[in-house]
């Protein structure tokens, strides 16, 4: 365990991502009437798990988990906020946000950035989970009001390649592949899965790439 002198001369480390907590999962899985992303949460908890492990600093989490939307996909038109520990001592503050189809993404968004702004009280180091705009969004906002923080994006895949669609998706993934290589310009740094993410990502920025195998 680290010495309480040297937690404190530590940044906080601030997760934001889209786990199921242990509160929540069972009414996840009741009114999901689509994919449910037990991959992610798995892997998530994996990484929140690995950070509370070896840092020898504080380690938070900003949930917003990763669910459909109502009506198409969801039964509530309302997620719920909670506030819940795991792994021991890592508190997980989850932010409540509306699931109305068009309307989400920018309730996710301003939902990440107040709950960063909540999270801590100096400027911590955010990882935040996947190229998911609304997060990146919110990270990017929190990132102006709080110029010391620091952000590192994780990365499992780029926003070009998730999922599939018809023509109008496929514009509406175009759109936001350009904004992602914008907004990653004020990224600090990546987490990537293979030797080749972190090339395509060099190529697009400066700022370095870990790649993990």
């Amino acid at each position: 365990m680290p010495s309480p002198e040297l937690s404190k001369k530590l940044q906080d480390i601030v997760f934001l991502g889209g786990i199921f907590t242990p509160g929540q999962i069972e009414m996840i899985q009741r009114e999901s009437k689509g994919v449910i992303q037990n991959a992610a949460d798995a892997l998530q908890k994996s990484l929140i798990e690995g950070l509370a492990v070896t840092y020898p600093g504080k380690v938070s989490v900003v949930n917003l988990p990763y669910i459909s939307a109502y009506p198409v996909a969801f039964n509530k038109a309302t997620f719920p906020a909670t506030t819940e520990t795991i792994f021991s001592d890592v508190e997980v503050r989850g932010v409540g946000f509306i699931v109305l189809r068009y309307v989400k993404p920018f309730s996710r968004a301003l939902s990440a950035f107040l709950g960063l702004r909540k999270a801590s009280s100096a400027a911590p180091i955010v990882v935040v989970y996947a190229a998911h705009l609304p997060f990146r969004w919110g990270a990017a906002a929190y990132r102006m009001t709080t110029p010391k923080a620091r952000i590192c994006l994780v990365l499992p895949d780029f926003p070009e390649f998730m999922g599939e669609g018809g023509w109008l998706y496929n514009i509406a993934k175009s759109i936001e592949s350009r904004i992602f290589y914008g907004i990653a310009r004020s990224i600090d740094c990546f987490v990537v899965l293979t030797a080749a993410m972190a090339e395509r990502m060099e190529q697009h920025r400066r700022s370095p790439a870990c790649a993990s195998c």
